[in-house]
């Protein structure tokens, strides 16, 4: 075989390599953005051009921005722990000056200081979450077993992580004492009964019935003072 064949066909094989590669680099994108899209909601009566169309620019903002909360988390944990001495609420004032609304800054805080302690491969999963999914279950409330779930992709969206922590939270018993008693059903048989004898007086009354009534607006009014 002459040189030129042999270098054609190493030129070939690469290309060949090079064709599989590049398939399975698509496909893996192509499973990456299916899993991705999965965690969103595309609720929305219009037409499946324009869903389509959604459907790549949340893509691709999400891959622009999943590593952007992080950093900022970063940036501003950082920040908070060099004011931290500092007793006026200059943090506060300086984030707010800025544009920053007090939940956004505290979430994504939240959310590096959990990422930070994952290890890379749980970080990745967690950073390829929608952002609201990722500030929910940094948060202390949220158990373990149900950010598992969210990180294997059992529960894909915010709405359903809601749901799971809601269940799993225990029913509190509203305990009333005497004090905390809502007065409106006294006030509707008061006023039922006032109705009543307006109607049976008809206008006219004994001097004691005037008497038993004026002792009754007395009452009803040392209540009111």
């Amino acid at each position: 075989m002459s040189n030129v064949q042999s270098m054609f066909k190493k030129i070939s094989k690469q290309n060949d390599d090079l064709k599989i590669k590049s398939e399975v680099i698509i496909s893996e994108e192509i499973l990456d953005k299916s899993e991705i899209l999965s965690h969103y909601t595309f609720d929305f009566e219009i037409d499946s051009e324009t869903l389509d169309y959604l459907k790549d620019i949340t893509y691709e903002l999400h891959k622009e921005t999943k590593n952007f909360y992080t950093k900022m988390g970063k940036l501003l944990s950082e920040t908070q722990e060099k004011l931290s001495n500092n007793k006026t609420g200059v943090f506060k004032k300086w984030f707010e000056s800025i544009g920053l609304k007090k939940d956004f800054v505290y979430d994504n805080i939240s959310r590096y200081k959990y990422i930070v302690g994952l290890s890379d491969n749980i970080k990745n999963k967690v950073e390829e979450l929608p952002v609201t999914l990722s500030y929910e279950i940094s948060k202390e409330k949220c158990p373990d077993f149900i950010r598992e779930q969210v990180i294997s992709g059992e529960i894909k969206t915010k709405s359903a992580l809601q749901v799971a922590i809601k269940s799993f939270e225990p029913e509190k018993k509203i305990e009333i004492s005497e004090d905390e008693i809502s007065p409106e059903e006294e006030f509707i048989k008061i006023a039922k009964l006032l109705n009543e004898l307006r109607k049976k007086m008809n206008g006219k009354a004994t001097k004691k019935e005037i008497n038993e009534l004026k002792k009754v607006s007395t009452i009803l009014k040392g209540i009111n003072d």
